[in-house]
């Protein structure tokens, strides 16, 4: 077993408490006022994780006008029913779900 001196990791260690302290380790995501003057959207792509999506469906509803859509992506297909799941509870329909090499893509409407 090769071991690293603790000090090797110490720039590692620095830069992650850079980030940590930074403005833009937590985006304002939907909530940012240019975005928010701006809104109601009629389409919104998103391909990030599906843990940052789920948290999203509710700040997405108000931020899509009704019959307005979300087009989510950046989700292996066993990750997209969780995803689904919560823009429906949200108030989305499913209007699409287009599979491909164990990636999916869901086109959801906003009632």
């Amino acid at each position: 077993m090769i071991r690293s001196p603790p000090r090797s990791h110490a720039p590692t260690r620095a830069s992650t408490e850079r980030v940590a302290a930074s403005p833009f380790s937590r985006p304002p995501g939907l909530a940012h006022p240019r975005l928010r003057r701006a809104q109601p959207f009629d389409l919104v792509l998103a391909n990030i994780l599906p843990r940052p999506l789920v948290r999203l469906a509710t700040p997405m509803r108000r931020a899509i006008a009704a019959g307005g859509f979300a087009v989510l992506s950046g989700l292996l297909n066993h990750q997209a029913r969780e995803v689904a799941m919560a823009y429906r509870a949200a108030g989305f329909r499913l209007a699409g779900w287009e599979r491909r090499a164990g990636w999916s893509i869901l086109t959801l409407q906003r009632a």
